[in-house]
């Protein structure tokens, strides 16, 4: 119920009709309100505000960072939490061929990507489908990653295409660097904006945090063209110009559960090494139980063992500790790790490899709606702003022509399946039926249907040139049954076969 305001009160000191018309109206307009909306002494200690996404990110973007990082160096689930995110939405890589109506071209095209995507890494750590990994994690841990374009200033060899990829931290940004360019262009953090559209990125030369005399950090940043930088991140609200940790919603509670679980050791360490409290008549000192012998630190030290007898003094008296164990610490850690599943968008079984109550149907269901999640995170996150770009800027530079295209198609890394025996048979039918096709089929089982078509043609062909014979070769299974011996017309009527009976009758 709202409560009346000193000038409510005051209006009915004054007014006593006008004031009690004045507050019943406002509890009315009161009940009439969202529960959600509603103040009271239950929201007292809620904190809102109107601020834009923008503001918001960058008052605790560093703080975030830095204790997400705290935390995938020391959580066992933050860290398996984000291997999972990353495992599943980049896996093995997201594979992309060429897809235009020429063949040749096709052929031409795919050839020169495969040999390009071994040797894309700047540093040549990796190839493409693991830096595609290092800035899907970069993302989820920074909120935010930078994936640049380097061109070399001469190919390594006549096929190589002298394009180079390099990923960075969201540290490389200047973010101190704000200023006010002219009526439509400003910089904003460290990225200059013509409008809306970012058209160059200030970074530093090199990582703000290194502290190697190698690398000296310099607070000069340079300018470098929005055209060779990929700002790869996950826009939350509209207008949003930089993104968040995938781990914000559960800091606290990984944080607190770490502390719990330090607490719980910690007071069954205290317990192991109390062992009983010695206790004597005033003003007599107590004796030792066990064993005896003084430390170089001055301090004395008890030794027990199995099978000890302990004979102690006139009126003494031992008493054993009991340690109990601590009630609630698995049911606690439980819903804890249920809500940082829920936060991360991962399946309680992943996030903690816990399946000792899980069933097929359940674990199965639980998997389908994360799958359908994964699903959109390819296609509208990783895709777009990572995969088609890199895509189209390779093409470009193969071919040397400024505004040239190529068609793609990108296949996303198959997910296991839990039960082949139910799943392949349900493939089947389903291309038996029309509902699937069989490229598309192929597709999301991490294949590319020609490349598969490829290598049944070439092994079918070996197969013939070695006069080799599989039974997993269709051209060789049996497409007719033996034929059925004829019934001699003449022969005795057999009483107990129904066509003989029934010709009989």
């Amino acid at each position: 119920m709202t409560e009346a305001s000193r000038l409510d009160r005051l209006i009915f000191y004054l007014l006593p009709t006008a004031g009690a018309r004045r507050i019943a109206a406002r509890r009315a307009v009161a009940e009439l309100s969202y529960e959600g909306a509603r103040r009271g002494r239950r929201e007292e200690n809620w904190v809102t505000g109107g601020t834009s996404a923008n503001a918001e990110i960058a008052i605790d973007r560093l703080t975030l960072r830095q204790r997400v990082r705290s935390l995938l160096r020391d959580n066992p689930y933050a860290v398996k939490g984000a291997a999972t995110l990353v495992s599943n939405r980049i896996g093995t890589g997201i594979l992309a061929s060429a897809d235009s109506k020429n063949k040749r071209d096709n052929a031409r095209v795919d050839a020169r990507w495969e040999r390009w995507i071994d040797r894309c890494d700047l540093s040549g750590r990796s190839d493409y489908y693991g830096l595609l990994a290092l800035a899907e994690r970069s993302r989820v841990e920074s909120g935010e990653a930078l994936v640049r374009f380097v061109m070399l200033p001469q190919p390594v060899d006549d096929d190589d295409v002298p394009l180079r990829l390099q990923v960075l931290e969201s540290d490389f940004i200047d973010t101190t660097k704000n200023e006010h360019l002219s009526a439509s262009r400003e910089i904003r953090e460290g990225i200059e904006y013509d409008g809306i559209v970012p058209v160059a990125y200030w970074l530093f030369k090199s990582h703000p945090g290194e502290n190697s005399p190698l690398l000296p950090f310099s607070l000069e940043s340079e300018r470098i063209p929005a055209t060779q930088i990929l700002h790869y991140y996950r826009p939350l609200r509209p207008g949003q110009l930089t993104g968040v940790s995938e781990f914000s919603p559960v800091i606290r509670r990984l944080w607190d559960i770490d502390g719990y679980a330090d607490a719980e050791l910690l007071r069954k360490k205290i317990a192991a090494c109390s062992v009983g409290f010695v206790t004597s008549p005033a003003p007599l000192p107590g004796s030792s139980v066990g064993p005896t012998k003084i430390g170089v630190d001055g301090r004395r030290t008890e030794t027990f063992a199995p099978g000890m007898y302990h004979y102690g003094r006139a009126g003494e008296n031992i008493e054993f500790f009991d340690p109990k164990p601590s009630e609630g610490y698995r049911e606690f850690f439980g819903v804890e790790l249920h809500a940082i599943a829920a936060g991360l968008g991962i399946p309680y079984e992943l996030l903690t490899g816990d399946l000792s109550e899980v069933t097929y149907t359940s674990h199965r269901g639980g998997l389908v709606q994360f799958r359908a999640m994964i699903e959109a995170d390819q296609w509208q996150l990783v895709i777009p702003q990572l995969c088609r770009p890199i895509w189209n800027r390779f093409v470009r530079e193969s071919e040397m022509v400024p505004k040239f295209r190529m068609p793609v198609k990108f296949t996303p890394p198959r997910f296991g399946l839990l039960d082949p025996a139910k799943e392949i048979p349900a493939m089947v039918q389903a291309i038996q039926a029309g509902l699937r096709s069989h490229p598309d089929t192929l597709r999301r089982e991490g294949d590319e249907p020609m490349k598969v078509l490829e290598e049944i043609e070439a092994w079918k062909k070996e197969l013939d040139r070695r006069g080799l014979t599989l039974t997993s070769d269709g051209r060789n299974a049996v497409k007719s049954e033996a034929p059925k011996p004829e019934k001699d017309p003449e022969a005795t009527p057999d009483p107990e076969n129904p066509e003989d009976a029934k010709k009989a009758a």
